[in-house]
């Protein structure tokens, strides 16, 4: 294949699943990646083809223009993640971050993939849930939020949209033990990673037929909402900060700011080793970024930790498809 028309195909072509081994205590898992664009990349472009979401990839990259980057742009990747603090078993969905982990082989094998959740007032459930059928090629019927939004406009009810191009589930779902809730695919992939849904979970095209294929009725599926992240690392504390669902986070009676203090003065507990990693002001700084980038709180050695802008301008990058033809 030529080089041009191999560039063109890397262009398009949607990544598969991020699949790792995983140990027992191993709560850090991926590489952070960046890529330098072609001139007609956008974000969401990226984000498909490095199986990311919409606003993961806007949140490493505040300054990059979503639709207009511009040849050469350096894209920081927010491939590497803290794991959710669930069981190991199962879909585990973590709503701030916008994305599901699913855990098998007794949890010594993890994949993951970007979602979209619920809409504000429309929000995904959070709890312990289970699917109980699968359905491929599934007929989609309004919700009855919908119906009732036609019928305060005066207007007919939307009608249901069998299999094919034009039905929101796409071509697969796995429908939950709470009434009305679906994990199911999409016509619009370029909503992935955004809270557009009215409740249910969206997966990329290529990424729900993996997990219909994969996925046994009855698996486990836990909605959890954890905006901070934490795991340890060779002694050292490592935080995930993304923006909260809701303010004050659910379950903890505060603002986002006083959980996460809390939760770092938690791990650390009594113990003195601990409490000197504590650094307030890089605290608050990780805080304000709410970047999503797993981060140490305290220096480590470069080669583990999230690089800065500066640091990655200077270091090779990865090319994607598109920049790397000729």
């Amino acid at each position: 294949m030529g080089g041009i028309a191999l560039s063109l195909l890397l262009a398009v072509m949607p990544a598969a699943a991020q699949s790792y081994r995983l140990d027992a205590a191993q709560g850090l898992v991926g590489e952070l990646q960046t890529v330098r664009t072609a001139h007609e990349d956008t974000l969401p472009d990226l984000a498909r083809r490095f199986g990311l979401g919409h606003d993961e990839i806007r949140a490493a990259n505040p300054d990059v223009d979503t639709w207009l980057p511009g040849e050469g742009t350096v894209v920081r990747l927010p491939t590497r993640w803290i794991l959710p603090d669930a069981p190991r078993e199962g879909i585990v969905i973590n709503l701030p971050e916008q994305r599901m982990y699913v855990f098998s082989d007794g949890g010594q094998r993890l994949e993951t993939y970007p979602v979209s959740i619920g809409r504000e007032h429309l929000e995904t459930p959070r709890g312990r849930m289970r699917v109980t059928t699968k359905v491929a090629h599934p007929t989609w019927y309004p919700p009855v939020s919908m119906r009732q939004e036609a019928a305060a406009r005066g207007e007919p009810p939307p009608r249901p949209v069998p299999a094919g191009p034009d039905n929101p589930l796409g071509e697969y779902a796995l429908k939950l033990d709470r009434p009305g809730y679906l994990i199911h695919g999409t016509n619009r992939p370029y909503g992935i990673g955004m809270a557009v849904t009215r409740g249910c979970v969206r997966l990329y095209p290529e990424h729900i037929e993996t997990l219909f294929r994969a996925t046994p009725v009855g698996t486990a599926v836990r909605i959890v909402n954890q905006p901070v992240k934490l795991t340890e690392v060779d002694g050292a504390l490592w935080l995930e900060i993304h923006r909260p669902r809701d303010t004050p986070i659910p379950d903890t009676g505060v603002g986002a700011w006083p959980a996460v203090l809390t939760a770092v003065q938690r791990w650390a507990g009594d113990d003195p080793a601990r409490q000197s990693q504590i650094d307030t002001a890089r605290l608050r700084d990780l805080f304000e970024q709410a970047d999503g980038l797993p981060q140490p709180l305290q220096a480590q050695p470069q080669s583990l930790q999230s690089p800065t802008l500066a640091d990655i301008k200077k270091a090779p990058v990865v090319m994607t498809g598109a920049a790397s033809r000729g």
